[in-house]
């Protein structure tokens, strides 16, 4: 399970960062900002893909009980 929830992790966020290269990196007004909200966006992306894994670990080992 480990493997797969690394797998999604980096697919995400390769993801994530195309698209915000393409649309939001230009709205930012400076590289410092820029970087702050790159980061803060990463590690959402990386939270949020953690907690669908362990919501689905949780309904796969409730419908085995």
């Amino acid at each position: 399970m480990k493997d797969k929830i690394n797998i999604a992790i980096v697919v995400a966020i390769f993801i994530t960062q195309y698209f915000y290269s393409l649309f939001i990196a230009n709205l930012m007004p400076s590289a410092e900002v820029n970087l702050v909200v790159n980061i803060l966006v990463s590690l959402l992306v990386i939270g949020s893909v953690v907690l669908v894994f362990k919501g689905l670990e949780k309904r796969k080992t409730r419908g085995t009980e």
